[in-house]
């Protein structure tokens, strides 16, 4: 997910850099989808009576669901596209990097956590060790997504060359099967009270392809920018998708959902048309640092959700409505959280693992 000097094009894919035009519209989708994140693990953090279901906190966890498939949409619209080239040696500093951030990070909550329960001892160790290498994310929750993102890069150098040579509606037909498999199918499936595993689209290829969909589609969309029309249209049709979600969260509120989908484009797409080159200097500078800094924010915004309400006994459902709490902890943690990334960047070690 993250930058150097303004006027190279760092967004991360984090600890990469690559020189060019700076895409400052990519930087605030990678602080967006980061904010989103924050403020969906605040509100799973929201301590309210079994029978409370404020109508208020569901439609916030509908806005968020953009998370993921805008970090996903940036990534493709970066390492897909045709001027970058795609070598084994980047690939695997990828890989590298987002590694390492894995086992420091992997190891520090699951031994912290392990220790707050049993006490420290070398089986703390060696469960911690052997959680980080199983990808059991219990007490790291937001690194599912490192481990996918693994998968992801690993996977980059070989369907980059189609991308390259690929038209229009080579594209679309990619996108248009991805989609299929990984995102309407499963979507379907309970509401049509079928086992997914029926689909054989969906036994024999891989669920991966939901997230190659979101991938996919963030280079199609930078590469073949929608028109006014088709975006507008998309637009209005988030609403009433959204009523939906908000009516049957259980079955409408996922990453592959037609309204995830089509909310994500259309912020997607509005996010592309700001002009960069009417923003500030300043401005610039500041959009860039925050997103060089966002990839902190997103490893360690959970410690301080724990610590408020273990340490500091307090959480969101201090300030009413619930929804009002959530955003409010959301921006203090974000806030913090870039202040500790801040600090943690010069120190020498450390500042290559966020």
């Amino acid at each position: 997910m993250i930058l150097k000097k303004a006027h190279y094009c760092r967004f991360k894919e984090p600890g990469i850099m690559e020189k060019g035009q700076r895409n400052v519209s990519l930087d605030l989708i990678q602080i967006i989808a980061t904010f989103l994140v924050v403020m969906i693990h605040q509100a799973a953090n929201v301590n309210l009576p079994d029978d409370a279901n404020p109508v208020s906190l569901t439609i916030l966890n509908a806005i968020c669901e953009a998370c993921v498939p805008l970090f996903l949409m940036k990534t493709g619209a970066l390492l897909l596209k045709k001027e970058r080239p795609c070598s084994l040696k980047s690939t695997f500093r990828r890989i590298g990097y987002i590694s390492a951030v894995i086992v420091f990070w992997g190891l520090f909550y699951n031994v912290v956590s392990y220790t707050i329960i049993d006490g420290f001892s070398a089986s703390v160790l060696l469960r911690s060790v052997k959680s980080v290498i199983t990808a059991d994310t219990a007490y790291n929750y937001q690194f599912w997504y490192l481990y996918m993102l693994l998968g992801l890069y690993a996977v980059i150098p070989i369907i980059k060359p189609f991308f390259d040579n690929a038209e229009k509606k080579d594209l679309l037909y990619l996108l248009g099967f991805c989609c299929l498999c990984g995102c309407l199918l499963p979507f379907l499936s309970p509401i049509i009270k079928i086992n997914k595993t029926s689909f054989w689209l969906i036994r024999y290829f891989p669920w991966f392809s939901g997230f190659l969909f979101y991938c996919a589609l963030g280079e199609y969309l930078s590469r073949y920018p929608l028109n006014k029309a088709v975006r507008v249209i998309g637009a209005v049709l988030v609403i009433p998708l959204g009523v939906i979600t908000v009516l049957y969260p259980d079955i409408w509120l996922t990453y592959f959902s037609p309204f995830t989908i089509l909310y994500s484009i259309s912020v997607f797409c509005a996010l592309q048309d700001i002009p960069s080159d009417r923003l500030g200097e300043k401005c610039r500078r500041f959009i860039q640092k925050a997103s060089e800094l966002s990839f902190g924010v997103y490893i360690m915004h959970p410690i301080l959700i724990l610590a408020a309400r273990k340490i500091l006994h307090i959480g969101s459902e201090i300030l009413p409505p619930a929804v009002l709490g959530v955003i409010v902890f959301s921006l203090i943690n974000y806030s913090v959280c870039t202040f500790i990334t801040m600090i943690i960047k010069k120190i020498p070690i450390l500042r290559k693992i966020v």
